[in-house]
């Protein structure tokens, strides 16, 4: 079942709005998406945000203490510290070999 959507008035840069139309662009889903994916990028930051004592207590541990199955693993992770800043989860880890 199709959720019931609301009207809303927006204001919209009118450069966007002749692109939009130009290439057939749905507006309200577009909308819709953009919200979704700010909905999203808050919720995580905010969790990050809630979380970031645990988070730091739990990275020490590993760091000093290491993990428990870490020299079972074919791969280890660096943690990249530049990525503490972003939103975005997954840039913060990447596999080296």
């Amino acid at each position: 079942m199709p959720a019931v959507r609301k009207p809303v008035n927006l204001s919209i840069d009118p450069e966007l709005l002749v692109l939009a139309r130009e290439y057939e662009v749905n507006i309200s889903r577009a909308a819709e998406d953009g919200l979704r994916a700010a909905i999203s990028r808050a919720t995580t930051l905010a969790w990050q945000t809630e979380n970031a004592e645990a988070l730091a207590s739990s990275n020490a541990y590993a760091a000093t203490h290491r993990l428990p199955i870490a020299g079972k693993r074919p791969f280890r992770w660096r943690v990249l510290t530049s990525a503490v800043a972003s939103p975005d989860i997954s840039s913060m880890f990447r596999p080296t070999c």
